[in-house]
Order: C-alpha cells, then structure tokens, then sequence
C-alpha cells in the first residue's frame, strides 16, 4: 500500500458548487523499480487499434533498438513513479489512429475519494532514446491554462503551490528526437516543474511554438539541445507565466518569428494567472540566423504586457493577472548567448526591468564552450565562468566574503563550506550633479596607488533630481545604468568611462584594469539641463 501525503486543500466555489482539492505527493523510498514483463513489451510494440490506442508504462524497459511503435505511451500517476524507459531508438509514429495526438503523455491521475477531487502525480520520470514523430506533454490538472479545474484553483489565493503539487516533477527527457508535424512538440503545462529536456533535438513543423513552458510551472531545464522547428507565425520557445527556468547551452534556428518570448497570458479562458515569467536564466545559447533581416527578436523579455483582447476575462479577484495584466517579467538573466548577424541591443528586447544582460555577443562561427552561471552580487562577476568560484559577494558597495563557495560546472551551480581569506578591495565612490546647466557634469576617480579597478557600476537620473542612494547598490557589477530618462531621451548623456547611454543599462568593462575612470552626465534644455551621476570603482 502506498502511503500518501495530503499537502493542501481548497474549498473554492465553482459554478454555484463547491469544488475541494487535494494533492497527494511521494516520497523516494516509494519509486517504482519493477521491470516490464515480456508481455508488457509485446502490449507497447502492438499496433494501435480502436480498442487500444495507447499503452499505459508502469515500468521500466529498454525496448528492442529500431522498433516503430504506433501506439500512445501514458506515464501516469504514482505508477508510473521511478520508471526509466528507454526506447533504444524506436521511432513513435502518430500515423493513423493517434493521428494529431500527444504520442508521449506524462500526467497525473484526478480521482475522488470522499467527496474531494484529488492528483496523484508521478514523479522522477526518465524516458531518453526516442524518436517521436508527433508531440511530447507534461501535465497535471489540466492539459493548458484554460482547463476548469485549473479555472477554479486559480480564483484563490495559493494557486500556484496547487498547481505546482498537482503537476508532474522530476521528469527527464534524454536524447529525444522530436519532430513535429502540427501540435506543439513539447508542452509543459500548468504546475509542472523540475522537467529536464537535454541533449535532444526538436524539429518539424509547428502551429504555434516548439517548446511551451506553461503558467505556474517552474525550475525547468532545458540544456544542450537543438530547436530548429518551423513555426507558422510564433516564436520558438514561450515562458508564459513559468519562473525560474534555465535555458542553458541551446543552438536556436528557424528564428524569423522570434527566439524566445517571456509574458504572462492575462485572463486566456478565464483564469488568473498568479505566477509571473521571472528568474529565468537564458544563458550560452546560440541563435543562427542567416538570411533573415527582419525585427522580430531572438529574445523578448515582456512581450505582450496586456496586448491581448482576453485579459479582463479573469476580472474581479484581489490578486495575480486579475488586478494587473502587465506580464511583470523580472530579475531574468540574458548572459553569455551568441548571436550570428545581429548585435545583442538590436535583436534582444527587453520591456520591463530589472532584468540583467551580460556578456552576450555577436558571432560568425559557433563557440562550442560550456555555460556560465548567474549569481546575483557575485564579486568580481556575476556571470561565473565555468569551472570558477566565488565567495566574494559585493553587498552595499561592500566586498564581503560568504562561509559558503559557489562553483559553476557548465551552467549548474554547486556549493561546499569553505573558510574566509582576508578581502582587500577598496570602494571609491563618486558623484557628481548640475542643476540649470547645459554643460553638464563630471570627473575622475582613481585608484590608490599600486591598485587597478576590478570593478565599476554607476547610475545617472538625466531629468531632475538626484539618483536615489539607495538604486546604485540594485545595480550590477560592470553596468551603467539610466535611472531616470531625459523627457526627450535623446537630449541626456550618461558617459561611464567610454560608454554613452541615453536610456536603459549598458555593460561598462573597458576601465576593468586601469587605474582611474573618468565618468559625466549631462541633459540639454532650453532652461538649462539637469542631471546626476553616482557611483563606486572597486579597487585592488
């Protein structure tokens, strides 16, 4: 007998009824190990019929290398816990009966038991090896974020820990090849988190996205694939309402109607959508382009902000998409990506902040390396190499060092204890304002003798006032940044070393190693212009 957790339950009101939830949830010691019986095998490799279009895997196999199988695999619920499968190179053909279906379906099982609705999820799923000439899903309470029960849980508080306890997690997808020929080729649905697709490759056609990570998921991986399906009008890959997620490592082609998109759906079919598309880390990708000209981007942080007719259809609740439609997509990292013909500012957009670019570039040829990490205040980077590690951490303007070292291995980020060394870095601040002078202001900073600078952030208010104390230490190392635009944009400068910015935030490297910055600010009005400069040089 399985032993079960309850882990929340809602009474929410639905339709003039009450709809209770549970979500039952396992624990390790409860994985299946059980091998598929011979019988089981032959019941997978049948042909589809009518009576029996899929085949429902509550064990684990290696199936014979070259088999074409033409029937559905379902991995579902509890049973289907613990189980690797390994299709050894079979192709899953949606032909025929199954035809326009999910050829591979991971989802949780709704059932009652006294009067509550409740999802038993699997868990710790590895399935690799495959061909799948259709279309892969993940789901738990419903397929996408339009589905009733989903509808009632999200008109609630909490909803995104309902979903996530509902959904799928822990679920590997190894060395799948994924060919399309209309349905998205990977959805990862409402809830689903701690998926990793890797080392895959995802092809054929599409009539919307590739990959779709959808509202309330979360903690997804998707590393050291290639995307090349064609779309008919929409971008590679959607974050729609889905945090936390690492894009890490990828070779995207087939880009003309965009790479990869983060917003949240307002209001699609009624449902509140409560999680924002934040704390995505999109980090050493490449984005090939060769003939195309046009101005959709590679990556599009924020893009739609409300742009949809539906989304007040969720109208009338306190919380989530319901009272603010924008898609608040923030704190996400775009580190490190390569970009064939394009600069970075011109095929990269991003509608909201803070967000943090760093180190992406223009490329003609693939840099075959692996990944980087993020690690927000990391001292001297915040984009650690590969095979790097810190306990430095810059907090205030202060360099400190953490009891605990972080190292980056191609993209993951481990931690061990270590001791403190003495830090001798040495913080120089510098600020400068005009108030009714078109001229503007400036300086220069320097090091102490026998120090360069290691580091530099500086922010500039280009309108009125002063740049809030407070704003320079939200500000990433080696980044200027505009804290407040001119009214006419163009009329204000900010000039951090050799670095002009009239609006937004700009990587500032080029004084790392010399020993003083030279750095002013100034805005043109017929008036008289305003403006402030703020900053730190770090020293060593």
């Amino acid at each position: 007998m399985l032993n079960f957790r309850y882990l929340h339950k809602l009474a929410a009101i639905c339709g003039g009824s009450v709809l209770l939830f549970a979500f039952q949830n396992f624990t390790p010691s409860n994985l299946n190990s059980r091998v598929c019986s011979e019988s089981k095998i032959n019941e997978i490799l049948a042909p589809a019929t009518a009576e029996s279009s899929a085949a429902v895997v509550d064990c684990s196999a290696q199936l014979p290398k070259g088999k074409s199988i033409s029937k559905r695999l379902q991995f579902r619920g509890p049973q289907a816990s613990g189980v690797t499968f390994d299709c050894n190179g079979s192709i899953l053909n949606e032909a025929g009966i199954n035809a326009g279906k999910d050829m591979i379906q991971v989802f949780s099982r709704k059932v009652q038991k006294n009067g509550e609705t409740l999802w038993e999820r699997p868990s710790d799923v590895t399935i690799k090896n495959c061909t799948v000439l259709g279309a892969v899903r993940i789901y738990g309470m419903n397929t996408n974020g339009e589905g009733a029960d989903l509808r009632a849980s999200s008109i609630s508080e909490g909803h995104t820990e309902r979903a996530q306890a509902a959904a799928p997690t822990r679920i590997v997808l190894d060395k799948m090849k994924i060919q399309a020929s209309s349905r998205i080729p990977l959805y990862i649905s409402p809830g689903v988190t701690y998926v990793k697709l890797i080392n895959s490759n995802i092809s054929g056609s599409s009539t919307s996205v590739a990959v779709y990570l959808d509202a309330e998921s979360g903690h997804n991986l998707i590393q050291n694939n290639s995307i090349h399906t064609d779309t008919e009008k929409r971008e590679l890959i959607a974050i729609d309402g889905s945090a936390n997620n690492r894009i890490i490592g990828n070779r995207l082609s087939a880009l003309d109607n965009g790479g990869i998109y983060l917003y949240r759906n307002c209001g699609e079919g009624g449902t509140v959508r409560h999680q924002t598309p934040s704390g995505n880390h999109i980090i050493n990708n490449i984005f090939y382009y060769n003939k195309y000209d046009g101005k959709n981007p590679a990556i599009w942080v924020a893009s739609r902000n409300g742009n949809r007719n539906y989304c007040n259809a969720d109208n009338g609740y306190a919380f989530g998409s319901s009272t603010n439609n924008n898609d608040l997509a923030r704190n996400n990292v775009i580190a490190q990506n390569q970009f064939y013909k394009f600069q970075p500012e011109k095929i990269v957009r991003v509608s909201d902040s803070p967000n943090y670019l760093l180190a992406n570039e223009t490329v003609s040829a693939d840099k075959k390396r692996a990944s980087g990490c993020y690690l927000k205040a990391a001292f001297p980077s915040e984009l650690l190499g590969h095979g790097l590690s810190t306990q430095q951490f810059l907090i205030s303007g202060a360099v400190v060092c953490k009891e605990t070292k972080y190292t980056c291995t191609d993209g993951v980020l481990s931690t061990a204890k270590a001791t403190c060394q003495g830090v001798s870095v040495k913080t120089k601040p510098f600020d400068c304002q005009a108030s009714g002078n078109n001229s503007g202001c400036g300086g220069t900073v320097r090091c102490d003798s026998g120090q360069r600078i290691i580091g530099v952030r500086a922010a500039c208010n280009l309108e009125n006032g002063r740049v809030p104390a407070s704003y320079i230490n939200g500000v990433g190392l080696n980044v200027a940044s505009v804290q407040r635009a001119s009214d006419k944009v163009k009329d204000g400068r900010c000039q951090i070393d050799n670095v002009a910015i009239s609006s937004g935030s700009a990587s500032v490297r080029a004084s790392v190693g010399s020993t003083y910055l030279n750095y002013s600010c100034r805005e043109y009005d017929k008036n008289g212009g305003d403006c402030h400069v703020i900053g730190q040089v770090l020293c060593q």
